[in-house]
């Protein structure tokens, strides 16, 4: 699916945008396509690499074929994972590249901002922070005192009052997630098992629980033929229990040939698990405008959500078709079998308009420009109404 990791830049399209001279570094968990969690943190620094001098990125697990001027530092050398090594070689890494960038660019974790902070304030590099979660903690202030700006996917999903707060959309790679071509697809009418997919972290916050129970509502009301595939790794002390717990919650409900709980997949095979899906589901109510849903829409997938943040994307019509209030599956089941009963056309045309907002508000192309504008803003090369494109 990954088709765009190549090795032969002469492949690339005509319209890859000019370079800005900016010499970035990036800072992160993961960088690699493949990685289950953080795989778009590698496409990220691939559409910056499109867009300035160079990118060097520093992150824990790296991977995948990079362009020739960005380059990946893995702090996980020689297979040690022994905190004291990382630190030391984060430093390091640090200390000899910090002075050659022009800006540094930390993802995800206040962590980075502070690893990175003393080596930018002595050699005068300005810190931009991403974040793109509800919670808000002491460390989260700090950190944002610290930087020159903090980008977000949207209004909620940085909720620290802060003149330094960029909404630049989430940068879905909307190439890779796209729907399969409508000859493919077919428009056959007959009844098939509906296939809903859930895709994330098998966690409480994530209240799997609530869809696992809502099948089970859908399966007593008779509601036809579908399946449940729950996509996803453990990751926290408490999410193994957890997942068995769910495990046996879907014994009890008699679910064990509709509900099925794949694990972990590489993040390049989430396209045709998508691809596969006539539902999306989610049933996490916190936090903002979520990429897996995202990713889903993009693949033209209608997404079945209890968040808040869904009124920030949908119009009122569609959020009245796939909201569903927050640990209710009596009221998630109605908004999944009013989907389900709709028509292969409708539904089709449904997971199409949800592509075209992705597409118009959080592609990956967006995000990239937008960033580069906040960094040429920095580092006083350019303003913000001059964003590059």
């Amino acid at each position: 699916e990954r088709s765009r990791v190549r090795s032969n830049e002469s492949t690339r399209s005509s319209s890859t945008p000019d370079r800005c001279g900016l010499r970035v570094l990036h800072v992160t968990s993961a960088c690699d396509p493949e990685h289950t969690i953080a795989a778009s943190a590698f496409w990220w620094a691939d559409a910056l690499a499109q867009r300035c001098a160079r990118v060097d990125v520093v992150a824990l697990d790296t991977g995948g074929c990079a362009r020739s001027n960005m380059k990946l530092h893995s702090l996980f050398r020689r297979r040690t994972r022994s905190r004291w090594r990382v630190a030391t070689r984060l430093l390091t890494l640090l200390a000899r590249l910090v002075p050659t960038v022009d800006v540094v660019f930390c993802q995800y974790s206040t962590k980075f901002v502070f690893a990175c902070w003393p080596f930018a304030f002595v050699f005068r590099k300005p810190v931009v922070l991403w974040w793109s979660h509800g919670h808000v903690d002491w460390k989260l202030r700090l950190a944002t005192r610290l930087v020159s700006a903090v980008v977000t996917s949207s209004p909620d999903s940085f909720r620290s009052a802060s003149a330094k707060k960029r909404v630049i959309g989430h940068g879905i790679d909307v190439e890779t997630f796209s729907p399969l071509r409508q000859e493919a697809v077919g428009t056959s009418e007959m009844s098939t098992r509906i296939r809903i997919l859930s895709l994330g972290r098998i966690t409480p916050v994530k209240d799997v629980r609530t869809i696992v129970v809502a099948a089970g509502i859908l399966r007593a009301r008779g509601r036809g033929s579908f399946a449940l595939d729950l996509v996803g790794d453990t990751g926290r002390s408490g999410d193994a229990e957890y997942l068995g717990e769910l495990k046996a919650l879907s014994r009890k409900l008699h679910l064990d040939d509709t509900v099925h709980f794949l694990g972990p997949v590489p993040h390049s095979n989430a396209v045709a698990l998508l691809r596969d899906a006539d539902i999306f589901v989610n049933a996490q109510a916190a936090g903002g405008v979520g990429r897996a849903w995202l990713e889903a829409m993009a693949v033209g997938v209608p997404p079945v959500l209890c968040t808040a943040a869904l009124d920030q994307v949908l119009n009122e019509d569609d959020r009245q078709l796939l909201r569903f209030r927050d640990h209710d599956p009596e009221d998630l089941a109605d908004r999944l079998g009013a989907l389900m009963t709709l028509p292969v056309a409708e539904r089709r045309d449904l997971g199409l308009r949800m592509r075209k907002i992705v597409v118009r508000d959080h592609s990956l192309d967006n995000l990239a420009g937008a960033l580069v504008g906040v960094f040429l803003n920095v580092t006083g090369r350019g303003d913000l109404t001059q964003m590059a494109k």
